[in-house]
């Protein structure tokens, strides 16, 4: 988290979530996060912050939206700076 008060952030889902795949199957699906790089606060409560695909033998079988699950303010006007200068370099 770049430019908040606070370093991390809470993300999951809104709801639950279920995946309806062949018998067998289940031990081949891996998940994969793709998120908003960089994650620049300020960031609202329920915001889309990224996106988790459920991938099936290298193919997307679900896409789910990943959602930040708490507020997060800027930081001090010193901590903003900060974050600036070491994006720079980043």
């Amino acid at each position: 988290m770049w430019k908040g008060s606070q370093g991390k952030i809470k993300v999951g889902f809104n709801q639950d979530l279920y995946v309806t795949l062949p018998k067998g199957s289940a031990a081949r699906l891996k998940p994969a996060l793709e998120r908003k790089d960089p994650l620049v606060a300020p960031i609202a409560a329920n915001s889309r912050i990224g996106t988790m695909k459920m991938m099936l033998d290298g193919r997307a079988v679900a896409e789910f939206p990943v959602l930040a699950l708490e507020e997060v303010p800027q930081a001090s006007i010193f901590g903003r700076a900060w974050d600036s200068l070491r994006l720079l370099f980043k």
